[in-house]
């Protein structure tokens, strides 16, 4: 634990700060340290113009495990697809995915450490918050101390979080993820969940009294929106879980850092 603080602590330095408006963030991701527990929701997003689609509950999740490791993502979708293939594939050095549009965690399973905790809005020496949800989920956990249930809390005031919640103890490996893990949808399979099912919202209001509009039903009579299912259908646009982190352009120093953690990771040379 001292190592997982230490690292957190350098982290909150130059996150934390950076709260605010995300209006159009997708996402609630939480890292308990004290109860070894990683718990995000399922929503994934894309977002043209004021008109933003999601989908949930589609089986490619924001947590992937590697090498004894488990990793948590927020960003462009593209760019979590690439880094779950390569932690698959068994985190090849030479093969390391871009940083840009990412935001990670990454923990030790056998000790709890912190290895990765780049982007992260809230972060404290106990735990960890990402997405438009994290405002809400943090004063949650820090009354209950349950990331489940700081999450749920999230989906209840955030209109931009939503789904299942999916957790991964990395203490016990106990999960309630696609089973097996790596038999699980692709980014691919999102972006055609989003055209079949999405539903759009308008989050210039954000009026919960609003009706649930499909995308392909809204498209028809919406040039905006069919837009939007153009620019999807088409491969230009993709699915996200947006947040504030991954706008921001990756420094020199948070690269080193985690090239550093991942040659310990993998076992570079």
């Amino acid at each position: 634990m001292r190592g997982s603080r230490a690292l957190l602590n350098k982290t909150e330095s130059c996150e934390a700060s950076r709260l605010g408006n995300h209006r159009g963030a997708m996402t609630t991701n939480v890292l308990d340290l004290g109860a070894g527990i990683l718990a995000t929701d399922s929503r994934w997003s894309q977002q043209l113009g004021r008109w933003l689609v999601y989908v949930e509950d589609t089986g490619f999740h924001k947590i992937e495990v590697g090498n004894g490791v488990a990793f948590m993502f927020a960003g462009k979708g593209h760019r979590i697809q690439a880094w779950k293939t390569w932690i698959k594939a068994g985190g090849i050095e030479a093969d390391l995915p871009a940083f840009d549009g990412l935001c990670v965690c990454a923990v030790e399973m056998n000790t709890g450490d912190v290895k990765i905790c780049e982007n992260l809005p809230i972060v404290r020496d106990d735990s960890a918050f990402g997405g438009s949800g994290s405002r809400f989920a943090f004063p949650c956990w820090s009354t209950n101390k349950n990331a489940i249930r700081a999450v749920e809390t999230a989906r209840n005031f955030d209109p931009a979080t939503g789904g299942i919640t999916f957790y991964f103890d990395y203490h016990s490996g106990k999960n309630n993820l696609s089973q097996p893990l790596f038999n699980e949808r692709t980014l691919a399979e999102v972006d055609k969940a989003i055209l079949s099912r999405g539903i759009v919202m308008d989050i210039h209001t954000l009026n919960p009294a609003s009706p649930p509009f499909k995308l392909s039903e809204l498209a028809a009579s919406n040039d905006e929106v069919r837009e939007l299912q153009t620019q999807i259908a088409s491969g230009n646009l993709s699915a996200d879980a947006p947040s504030a982190g991954m706008h921001n352009t990756w420094t020199e120093d948070q690269k080193s850092r985690v090239r550093a953690s991942l040659k310990n990771i993998f076992g570079w040379k």
